[in-house]
């Protein structure tokens, strides 16, 4: 007998959890507790999260009355989750594929983001995970960069005699003053990272992919945000650039989620000076480390972050759909 035709649907809720085990079962094993976590903080009642959720199915399964506790049997060809998240921006959740189902479902999934006018999605995998390059951008999702994940124990680094500022690095900023609670003023802070992006080294290609309120909402997700830990960087009264720090809760962290200069103010140390400030900020706070991410080919980030006292733990690579805006 010929098989049933495969067909891509949005999952039905009552097998949501199934499609969610299956999904978690076969994704690379660093992935699985990170989705877990995530899933986790979603109310499975809650219709909106499970949106993205696609499946390649056939009609039996689709037509059957049974929940995903009493289908025993049948299971989907496939599964990717396309997660919402905040700014207007998506994560996919899909396992390394090569063939059929699995291709065209991760096309859907390139369709859903497009019918949805989400302009950035990203899936974050690591190098031995299996993911092929090829395959990616055939569905919509080429590779973008490298990531690059650091940390800086926050004592050993402030009491680290080669972090201490140089006098020559003291007197390049001298006049560099942090005003705290930067996103209590959004126009503001909008203008200065729009100056701060102008030929930047770091991921490039997001400039003008989203406007700057929806930017602002993706900074404010990740970690929990605190108003007082965002600020204008100043030189004599001047915005040169901005700083913008997130406490991660129950792992002594906290992470610097920007850093950027305007083009003037670059070539003068001052991004040494903004990271000791960092430091002091996040030790006041009872912070065990200072964690990070930057694009690899940003090597002068990579130097300064180095010359601090930082470390590469992780790397990551990002594949990602970019739809930059009209």
């Amino acid at each position: 007998m010929p098989r049933p035709p495969v067909q891509v649907i949005r999952c039905p809720p009552r097998l949501r959890p199934l499609a969610l085990k299956q999904l978690h079962s076969v994704l690379p094993g660093d992935q699985q507790a990170v989705f877990a976590q995530i899933i986790s903080g979603f109310d499975p009642a809650d219709a909106e999260p499970w949106d993205g959720l696609l499946v390649a199915t056939t009609a039996e399964v689709q037509q059957t009355t049974a929940t995903a506790a009493e289908l025993r049997g049948p299971r989907f060809h496939a599964v990717v989750w396309v997660q919402r998240a905040p700014g207007n921006t998506a994560v996919i959740w899909s396992p390394p594929t090569t063939a059929e189902p699995g291709t065209t479902l991760l096309r859907a999934a390139a369709d859903y983001l497009d019918a949805h006018n989400i302009p950035l999605a990203q899936m974050v995998a690591g190098e031995q995970d299996g993911y092929d390059d090829a395959i990616q951008a055939q569905c919509g999702f080429p590779r973008f960069i490298r990531l690059a994940y650091l940390f800086a124990e926050v004592p050993e680094c402030l009491d680290a005699s080669p972090f201490a500022a140089s006098a020559t690095e003291d007197a390049e900023c001298e006049g560099l003053h942090f005003v705290p609670r930067a996103g209590q003023q959004p126009q503001r802070l909008a203008a200065v990272l729009e100056q701060t992006y102008i030929d930047t080294l770091d991921c490039p290609a997001l400039e003008g992919v989203r406007p700057m309120n929806e930017v602002l909402d993706g900074y404010r997700a990740q970690g929990r945000y605190w108003p007082d830990d965002w600020y204008f960087v100043q030189e004599n009264g001047q915005d040169i650039g901005a700083l913008l720090l997130a406490e991660h809760p129950g792992h002594g962290n906290w992470e610097l989620v920007y850093m950027g200069l305007v083009p003037q103010a670059r070539g003068r140390n001052c991004g040494m000076r903004i990271i000791r400030f960092a430091l002091e900020t996040v030790a006041k706070r009872g912070a065990e480390r200072l964690v990070l991410a930057v694009d690899e080919a940003n090597t002068p980030a990579l130097d300064l972050y180095e010359r601090a006292g930082f470390v590469m733990w992780d790397r990551r690579i990002v594949y990602a759909r970019l739809r930059p805006r009209a």
